[in-house]
Parts: structure tokens; sequence; C-alpha cells
């Protein structure tokens, strides 16, 4: 029994730095990799423009909206192409129907309804006259309506 635990202990030791040994060279072969593809964006982003000829210098030197548009204009427009598109596209969709769940006319003093900010009496009841002129506000959308609803507590 000693003698398997002993043998066990000594290939996971060996099996570990061997490991170590691997997991090393993968990192430096990792690094080697990022130091090249780095070094091959900064000569992309820096070098080109100067290996260009006269022409394609001039075209890079242009104004906006001038020449051929670059590949970042041309990600700009199809961009924004797409966002008008989409705003459209919501624009003429239908309206969908907002149904009620009934609570308002189940429960006559309104406590199966969002009554938030409005005064309550002390069991925690809703004052009705508040509810119905919230009602009536959010009916017209009349903002002196909305300044016409009773608050409750310390809100003003």
């Amino acid at each position: 029994m000693t003698y398997k635990t002993q043998t066990n202990s000594r290939s996971s030791s060996a099996s570990s730095i061997a490991a170590a040994q691997i997991n090393d060279e993968a990192d430096e072969q990792r690094r080697k990799f990022l130091g090249m593809v780095g070094g091959a964006a900064l000569l992309s982003t820096t070098s080109l423009p100067a290996l260009a000829g006269d022409e394609e210098r001039e075209q890079l030197a242009a104004p906006a909206g001038e020449g051929p548009a670059s590949g970042d204009e041309a990600f700009r427009e199809r961009a924004f192409k797409l966002r008008v598109a989409a705003a459209q596209a919501n624009r003429d969709a239908p309206v969908l129907p907002h149904p009620t769940n009934g609570d308002e006319e189940r429960y006559q003093n309104y406590i199966g309804s969002d009554t938030r900010g409005l005064p309550h009496d002390g069991r925690g009841e809703v004052d009705p006259a508040a509810f119905k002129a919230s009602l009536k506000a959010y009916a017209s959308g009349d903002p002196a309506q909305f300044e016409a609803i009773p608050l409750g507590g310390t809100r003003k």
C-alpha cells in the first residue's frame, strides 16, 4: 500500500512538471503570436498611407464627403440606413390593444390597481376621488389635469 502511494505521488509530480512545461511553451507561443498580430495592426494603421501612391494619398487626405467612402464611412452609412429602416418599421407597426384585467370594476376600493403616490386612508386603501382624478388625467393627457391629481404622503 505504501509503495503504491509513493509511486502515484512520484508519477503525479512528474506529470505536474510536464504539464507546467507544456503550459510555459503554450504561453510563449501565445505571446509571440500576439506580438506579431500587434505589429501587423500597427503596420496597417501607420505605414500603409505612406506606402500608397500619390493618387491614393490624395484620396486618403480628402475631407469627408469628397472622394470614395472609406471603410468607416461605408459602415456608418450602412448602420444609419439600418437604424432608419428599423425606426420606420416601428412607426408603421400597428398599436396593439391594451386590455384591462378588470380589477377596477371588480374591486370598488381599487385594491388591485397601482395607486402609488395617491392619498390612502388608515387601512391603506386609496382615496377614490384621487384615483378617479388620475384616470381622468390619463385619458385626457392634459397637463393641467395631471397637476390637479391629489398626492398622498409627503409628496408635493
